[in-house]
C-alpha cells in the first residue's frame, strides 16, 4: 500500500486508525529466505504446483511445471526453471525446454525467443522461421508483425517480407486490417501495405 505520510493525519487520523486496526496491527515477523525460495520460480525448483484439469475438474496432467499457459491449437507453453517448452494434451513434451519466451500457437506456428532473437516453430518443435527478428508478434490472418532493427514490417509463413519494415510499431492483423504507428501517429493498413485509415 502506498500513501503520503500527511494523509495519515487527515480527518482526525482516519487513515492511521484504519491501518492500525488491520494488517499493520501485527509486527512484520521474521524474514525467512527458505519461504521465499519455496514459492519462487528458480532453477532449484523442479516440481511446481501447476497442473491441468478437464471440464470435470479431474487432474489430466500431473503437476510438474513452474508455470503453465492455456492450451491453444492443442499445445500449451510450459516453464520449468528459466526455460519454456510445449506439451500436448497428454502432457508429452514436444521439445526440450529451451526457449526464453514462448507464445501460444496461432495458425500452426508459435513465436519463440532464444538469445534475444525471435523465430517460429511448428507443432513438432521444428524451426520454421529462423531466429532473426528483434521482436515479433504471433501470426494472424496469415501474416506476422516483425521488428528488424528499429522498424516493424510483416512477413508470411515462409518468412517472405510482405510489407517492408517501416513502422515505429505494429499490431497483428484482424479483419484484414492492422494498426501501425509512424511518428507517434496511428493508422491502419491492409495486407498490401496500403493505408486504409489515415495516421
Amino acid at each position: 500500500m502506498l500513501f503520503f505520510y500527511e494523509a495519515l493525519r487527515e480527518d482526525n487520523n482516519a487513515l492511521a486508525n484504519t491501518l492500525k486496526s488491520g494488517i499493520y496491527s501485527t509486527p512484520a515477523g521474521r524474514f525467512e529466505q527458505k519461504e521465499i525460495k519455496k514459492y519462487g520460480f528458480t532453477h532449484r525448483r523442479t516440481n511446481g504446483n501447476f497442473t491441468y484439469i478437464n471440464t470435470s475438474q479431474e487432474i489430466s496432467i500431473k503437476a510438474q511445471f513452474d508455470w503453465v499457459e492455456p492450451f491453444s491449437e492443442g499445445m500449451a507453453a510450459v516453464k520449468m526453471g528459466y526455460k519454456w517448452g510445449y506439451i500436448d494434451k497428454t502432457g508429452k513434451l514436444i521439445a526440450r525446454l529451451q526457449f526464453d519466451t514462448a507464445e501460444p500457437f496461432s495458425e500452426g506456428l508459435a513465436l519463440v525467443k532464444i538469445n534475444n532473437k525471435y523465430g517460429y516453430i511448428d507443432k513438432t518443435a521444428k524451426l520454421i522461421i529462423a531466429f532473426q527478428f528483434d521482436d515479433a508478434k504471433s501470426f494472424s490472418s496469415g501474416m506476422a508483425a516483425v521488428k528488424i532493427a528499429d522498424k516493424w514490417g510483416y512477413i508470411d509463413k515462409k518468412s517472405k517480407i510482405m510489407i517492408p519494415a517501416q513502422f515505429d510499431d505494429a499490431k497483428s492483423f484482424a479483419e484484414d486490417l492492422a494498426a501501425v504507428e509512424i511518428a507517434n501517429k496511428w493508422g491502419c493498413i491492409d495486407k498490401m501495405g496500403q493505408t486504409k485509415i489515415k495516421f
